[in-house]
């Protein structure tokens, strides 16, 4: 069974955003470099670089206060805007896998 990455990379920030025992679990592995998608590569960088200035995990509420630049904001925006699809990708993807 082959991998679907970029999906898989979407459901870790989602779960990263929404999940603080998950998040807790993670952080010390994630690397943005990891990330290809440059909207969740920022928003990963975010998350990552607030863990090693604060030792601790962000809540969606610092998360978006970190979003300085309209570039920012709009990965931000992008990423979200993809959380809404991720159950119709999982899906397909379950279907194309049959």
């Amino acid at each position: 069974m082959k991998i679907d990455h970029p999906f898989m990379k979407k459901i870790i920030l989602f779960h990263c955003l929404t999940n603080e025992a998950y998040l807790t679990s993670v952080i010390d592995f994630l690397k943005p470099s990891l990330f290809e998608n440059k909207n969740i590569r920022d928003i990963i960088d975010i998350i990552s670089g607030f863990h090693d200035r604060n030792n601790q995990c962000p809540n969606i509420t610092e998360v978006k206060s970190l979003l300085t630049t309209e570039e920012l904001k709009s990965s931000f925006k992008k990423v979200v805007e993809e959380f809404t699809h991720l159950d119709q990708i999982g899906r397909a993807s379950c279907r194309e896998r049959v």
